[in-house]
């Protein structure tokens, strides 16, 4: 695949989104979830970085991928963190309006670029790297190393990202699934030796969190 192709691939991957935003409105119908309560699963579990790297004060969050911005809220009811700055990133200029319009606050910027344009203690990436369309599977694992890789630089004490799981019976055409062993090496070998991975809630995927550079030291 070329890096024309590549573009292709994630200009699909956007109106994608873009559509089913219309289809549905700001909701979690909207980004691939059947309803809030296991997208708010999915919350909970790359919060977790929280607990492993805690802030020191008021944290910086990037969301990659934000979508329409559900992020941030679930943070804000969270008591073991307060968001002082929020960039949430979207390739959809339909859900950076519609994040704009559902969350409306002073913290946010709404970027429409896949290029981190600043370090944040926190980088969740909720979802964003499951959708593959035509790219062939290991061009498309290839772009997810490359953009993990960029992400954590990005990130002072935790990157926390997920990806479906290879432990399935049954696999949906165009999407992406991530053997948990393997990318537990990858994260180890080349970010840090401060990673968790978690495969045991019940959804069909798994989620790792690696510390960042802040983190480092200890």
């Amino acid at each position: 695949m070329t890096e024309n192709e590549l573009a292709r691939a994630l200009r699909g991957v956007r109106d994608l989104y873009t559509t089913g935003l219309a289809e549905h409105g700001a909701t979690p119908a909207a980004v691939g979830w059947r309803d809030a309560t296991a997208q708010r699963l999915r919350f909970e579990r790359l919060a977790r970085a929280i607990d492993e790297h805690p802030p020191e004060g008021p944290a910086t969050v990037a969301d990659w991928g934000c979508g329409y911005g559900a992020l941030l809220p679930h943070l804000d009811a969270d008591p073991r963190i307060q968001v002082a700055a929020y960039d949430g990133y979207d390739l959809s200029a339909g859900m950076l309006e519609a994040a704009r319009r559902e969350v409306g606050d002073a913290r946010c910027r709404w970027l429409h670029t896949a290029e981190l344009e600043r370090d944040a203690d926190y980088v969740f990436v909720s979802g964003t790297l499951n959708v593959r369309l035509e790219a062939p599977e290991a061009v498309w694992a290839e772009h997810v190393r490359d953009a993990l890789r960029l992400l954590h630089a990005r990130a002072r004490r935790g990157l926390a990202f997920n990806l479906l799981t290879t432990r399935v019976d049954w696999r949906a055409d165009g999407l992406f699934y991530a053997d948990p062993a393997e990318w537990l090496a990858f994260c180890l070998d080349e970010f840090s030796r401060s990673v968790s991975l978690q495969h045991h809630y019940p959804l069909y995927e798994w989620t790792m969190i690696v510390g960042g550079a802040a983190t480092r030291r200890r």
